[in-house]
């Protein structure tokens, strides 16, 4: 199986796919780093006060569009083994089915995976670099160990989500409808995982909570032409009361969840939102402006693994059956 990864590494690196992935990957940064400094990546700063530029939330939501890469990279090259009878060629040679769809896993969710690093990566060095002209300001509020454990949550996730495209399109063969099957369920899973999410926390509660936690100070934390209440209170002040607001905040919200539902439908929806990727990328998202992970992750990562390990056993045992043409 060893030799098997290795030849179908050596062909993913030499294919056209993966630079393109590279070419995706500089596009994500540079809109991630728009999203902060504008259209000319610029600072703006009032009275010597430093704002909120750090990149920790686009940091970590880029996972969602490492989601949708999955969804469409994944069918294009596999498909294309299917297409080129790569496959058909492995199994008459006598190479176990269930070495060739691990395999497929196997390098199919690396391939990935460098995109998410490479794409993290390159967002780092362009952050540094345009805040360079400014020392005290750091490119993450994040501490690192918190962004590590994050993003290694997000790993985990991302490859729950390659295992699945990997079964889908290991499944069906044909390029095409691999691609037309993998972009509407990923499109059918964004919407259920938005429902799911909605009926778990609704709007309106989180703005009762935030409003409750905030007050009618809100605006004036915000809003530093507020000269009153800058003279209160220093800035390193008001940043630490805004932490521990926001951690009262992610408290809150893990206490209210599912508080409307009831029956089957609340224990459906709370185990829904605790195994959809982009369900756990809602749920830890609001630790991000906490500056820390979310507790939760440890129990996303054991859900994830399991996840993976059903989908790869369903998957091996349709492959086994699979008739090739």
């Amino acid at each position: 199986m060893i030799s098997l990864i290795k030849a179908e590494y050596k062909r993913f690196f030499k294919s056209i796919i993966f630079y393109f992935m590279f070419i995706v990957s500089i596009g994500v940064s540079v809109t991630v780093i728009q999203n902060i400094y504008g259209v000319n990546w610029d600072v703006v700063l009032d009275d010597g006060f430093y704002f909120s530029f750090c990149i920790d939330f686009q940091f970590t939501a880029n996972i969602l569009v490492s989601i949708f890469v999955a969804a469409v990279f994944i069918p294009i090259f596999i498909g294309r083994e299917f297409s080129d009878r790569v496959i058909n060629n492995k199994v008459l040679s006598g190479v176990k089915r269930s070495h060739i769809f691990l395999t497929e896993f196997i390098v199919c969710s690396s391939a990935v995976l460098i995109f998410q690093t490479f794409t993290d990566v390159l967002t780092l060095v362009v952050a540094k670099i345009v805040l360079s002209r400014f020392p005290n300001q750091h490119v993450l509020s994040t501490p690192l160990a918190d962004m590590l454990f994050i993003k290694i949550g997000y790993a985990f996730a991302l490859i729950v989500c390659c295992a699945f495209n990997v079964l889908l399109c290991m499944s069906i063969g044909s390029r095409r409808i691999s691609i037309i099957v993998s972009i509407l369920v990923y499109f059918i899973f964004h919407s259920a995982s938005s429902q799911v999410y909605s009926e778990v926390l609704p709007v309106d509660v989180q703005m009762d909570i935030s409003n409750e936690v905030f007050g009618w100070s809100q605006k004036s934390y915000l809003d530093t032409a507020d000269e009153p209440e800058r003279q209160q209170k220093t800035y390193q002040e008001i940043q630490e009361d805004l932490h521990l607001k926001e951690i009262t905040i992610c408290n809150r919200y893990n206490e209210v969840k599912g508080e409307r539902l009831t029956g089957a439908k609340k224990y459906l929806y709370m185990v829904l939102n605790d195994i959809l990727p982009e369900n756990q990328f809602y749920n830890s998202y609001e630790w991000v402006a906490a500056d820390q992970a979310s507790p939760s992750f440890p129990r996303y990562i054991m859900y994830d693994l399991i996840i993976t390990a059903i989908i790869l056993v369903i998957g091996v045992l349709i492959f086994e059956r699979k008739e090739l043409n």
